[in-house]
């Protein structure tokens, strides 16, 4: 092979590169535009309880929303909406692995 042709492959090469590297910043202003500048929502998860191997049930908090959900192999699916101002404080440490918290009785380990 001469010089130019080895000069012609690797200009050939570094433009390709180059392509595919304005093409990967392109797709990343578009893939994170409006939606990731979006403000998010604080999120805090309260408690959660392990009912099997890969299931659970988990408390979260999603601002001011408090939401009790599902979460295992199959994803996370909602289970049920608390009221926040129940779940302020227990109204008693735990006895024998039972916490009255509001109208709701909570079963601790």
């Amino acid at each position: 092979m001469s010089f130019a042709a080895l000069a012609g492959m690797a200009a050939a090469l570094g433009l390709a590169v180059a392509l595919l590297g304005l093409a990967v910043r392109a797709a990343r202003q578009w893939v994170g535009g409006p939606a990731a500048r979006r403000p998010r929502l604080p999120l805090e998860v309260l408690g959660r309880l392990a009912l099997g191997q890969r299931q659970g049930l988990a408390i979260v908090r999603i601002g001011e929303r408090v939401v009790v959900v599902s979460v295992g192999e199959g994803g996370v699916h909602p289970v049920a909406e608390l009221d926040p101002a129940t779940l302020a404080q227990p109204d008693a440490a735990p006895v024998d692995g039972v916490a009255e918290w509001g109208s709701c009785r909570l079963y601790t380990t």
